[in-house]
């Protein structure tokens, strides 16, 4: 028996079908009487009946990834593209080319391998995919396929440790064989078309779009050592990083010069404090915010929660609160956020401690204790 949905080969006495999982009861599209498989007229009305043949041409084995490999692939069964914002990051690692000329292939090898591994960690941690190796350089995405709400944010803290973490094992390199090398870093946000790319016999899962290519330029023109981003990235990520603007780079491809801006690290939790932010039709929320803290000035402790969806303002609503609270005399002032990709346990008590000390983020444990 021929399934009606998928077509595919079940036994005679299957009431599902074991490939679709559709019910294989038939009835006449003239009267709704049941009949049977191979049935080619209805015996209540006389109505003839489709009959559904085997497929001549099965569908090909798919890969454990889900995307086509081996010589039976092609684009009909090709999943479809789909668009989405992504922050795309390349890192290169600086003096390559002339390891190469001194070393053997398999030394130069084992130092890439071990210089990649350092490199690939903080992408991981931070939700990053790597999409491909090419040669010395990496290619990574941020927001493909897994998307979170930060994803600018996540790809430039990993492309801040990631150098943290190249200069470390850089210095190990140079002390052992007397090789330096140094990463260079670029990142770019924009829409891409996400899926799978590639020919007949080998597809793989990837993105494409002007944003990949920008965010290779930034890398090349990224200084030793640094990381260039473009304004895209700068803000969406600014408000947890510290950036200087460079003078606009031209780029080939782009009728007008590019804004740049280098990363100079990660930002002081008090400087969101700091700067004036607009809020607008929020009487009713300043209000019982002022509640609570009179309340909590008569010696009441208390805990607000400000809840809503992505967007609405409430961090906006918090600093402009709090701000007012610093602008009174007497009154200090503790800030401290929760970041959806720091496992630190109780990372908002943390941050909050570190102010109090005086201490940056990225504090050793010999300076706190």
């Amino acid at each position: 028996m021929v399934c009606p949905h998928c077509s595919a080969q079940v036994v005679d006495t299957a009431k599902f079908c074991s490939q679709c999982g559709g019910k294989l009861a038939l009835v006449c599209p003239g009267c709704q009487a049941p009949v049977q498989p191979g049935q080619k007229f209805c015996s209540h009305c006389g109505a003839a009946q489709a009959i559904a043949e085997a497929p001549s041409d099965p569908e090909p084995p798919r890969s454990p990834t889900g995307f086509l490999s081996g010589s039976g692939a092609d684009s009909r069964h090709r999943p479809a593209g789909d668009r989405r914002v992504v922050t795309v990051l390349f890192t290169d690692v600086s003096g390559f080319t002339a390891m190469s000329e001194k070393l053997d292939p398999e030394e130069v090898t084992e130092i890439v391998n071990n210089f990649f591994t350092v490199l690939v960690e903080p992408i991981y941690r931070y939700g990053g995919v790597v999409d491909k190796y090419i040669g010395d350089a990496i290619m990574a995405l941020f927001g493909a396929p897994v998307a979170h709400e930060d994803d600018p944010e996540r790809a430039v803290m990993a492309a801040w440790e990631m150098q943290l973490a190249a200069q470390r094992h850089a210095a190990e390199l140079e002390a052992r064989t007397g090789i330096g090398l140094k990463v260079r870093i670029g990142l770019n946000t924009g829409l891409v078309v996400a899926g799978a790319v590639g020919g007949s016999q080998r597809s793989d899962y990837t993105v494409m779009g002007d944003t990949v290519n920008l965010a290779q330029r930034m890398e090349a023109n990224a200084r030793p050592g640094k990381v260039l981003v473009t304004a895209e990235t700068w803000n969406l990520s600014r408000q947890a990083f510290d950036f200087t603007a460079l003078e606009p780079i031209s780029v080939k491809g782009k009728a007008e010069p590019v804004a740049v801006y280098e990363l100079a690290g990660t930002r002081a939790l008090t400087a969101t404090l700091s700067e004036d932010v607009l809020v607008i039709g929020r009487e009713l929320e300043f209000e019982h915010l002022d509640r609570a803290w009179s309340m909590a000035q008569r010696g009441r402790p208390q805990w607000i929660n400000i809840v809503g969806d992505m967007g609405l303002g409430k961090s906006a609503l918090a600093r402009k609160f709090l701000m007012g609270l610093k602008a009174q005399s007497g009154t200090q002032v503790f800030w401290g956020r929760s970041l959806s990709y720091d496992r630190q346990p109780y990372q908002v008590v943390a941050h909050i401690l570190h102010h109090i000390l005086g201490l940056s983020q990225q504090a050793p444990a010999a300076e706190i204790l």
